[in-house]
């Protein structure tokens, strides 16, 4: 049974996890998935979508060129623009492929520039997404200590992917462009890790200190599940020790796609992500 495989999973796993599991019917798991969690970079699934509508109501275009900030103002953590003082500016389609499949912070700054606080929180609440709060930029510090941090939990990340493909967050055009981008997904240690060759998966990871979660779109055969992982408690102090959860989400990545491949899973319009 999916449920008990997971909770093994789940009694094996270092750090505290919470795992969700939705499919067309509905939740299949939930395993502590209303624990609200720092959010980490899966906040920019949200980003991604405000940013979609944008497109789709025609208040922007994905060839639209934005300006970066200056080299010194670069927040860096994670993606490559840190490291590209002469690109200046990028279309908004490199930038929504940046955030998503190199996590890169500052373009990720740059569309929440185009967005505004408004954007992702109309979407959250239009979604239902009642844990996730986007209340500062990239790489703030000074926001984190002040007490200003995104939320999330795994609950709200497995809905807003399941709406996703349901083609409840966005139109058809935008539904297919935000699956192919998380389908293009560069880092890839968590849910489709360990997947059986005929389950593909897009997927968002999120890395803090102590913290790993990762949220995604397995698919197999017009069968699909959205599942996410949120995994705490996974530092020592000022010592991050957060890499050791990745076989236990590929664990549960694993399980998923396994009853996906088995036959069992719900079938659905064949709409998803590709293989990368």
């Amino acid at each position: 049974m999916l449920a008990e495989e997971i909770r093994s999973v789940i009694r094996r796993a270092p750090g505290t996890l919470g795992v969700v599991v939705q499919d067309p019917s509905g939740v299949l798991v939930d395993l502590e998935g209303d624990r609200v969690v720092p959010s980490a970079s899966t906040i920019k699934v949200l980003v991604l979508v405000a940013a979609l509508r944008r497109v789709a109501d025609g208040r922007s275009r994905m060839g639209d060129l934005l300006d970066l900030p200056a080299p010194a103002e670069r927040v860096g953590g994670s993606g490559p623009l840190q490291a590209l003082g002469s690109v200046t500016r990028l279309r908004l389609g490199e930038l929504l492929e940046l955030m998503v499949t190199l996590s890169d912070n500052d373009a990720t700054n740059v569309v929440l520039d185009l967005v505004g606080p408004d954007g992702p929180a109309a979407v959250a609440a239009g979604l239902g997404l009642a844990d996730t709060r986007l209340q500062r930029r990239m790489m703030d510090f000074a926001a984190r200590e002040a007490g200003r941090e995104n939320l999330t939990s795994a609950r709200d990340l497995a809905a807003l992917v399941a709406a996703l493909r349901r083609g409840e967050a966005l139109p058809p055009d935008q539904t297919r462009d935000a699956l192919e981008l998380l389908g293009r997904q560069q880092l890839r240690d968590g849910l489709p890790a360990l997947l059986p060759p005929a389950v593909v998966c897009g997927n968002k990871t999120g890395e803090l200190p102590g913290i790993r979660h990762d949220v995604g779109l397995l698919e197999c055969d017009g069968r699909w599940a959205a599942v996410a992982v949120t995994a705490t408690g996974l530092g020592d102090g000022p010592v991050d020790h957060g890499s050791v959860a990745w076989p236990s989400i590929a664990a549960v990545g694993a399980a998923v796609g396994a009853w996906l491949s088995s036959g069992t899973g719900r079938t659905g319009a064949p709409q998803g992500p590709r293989r990368p």
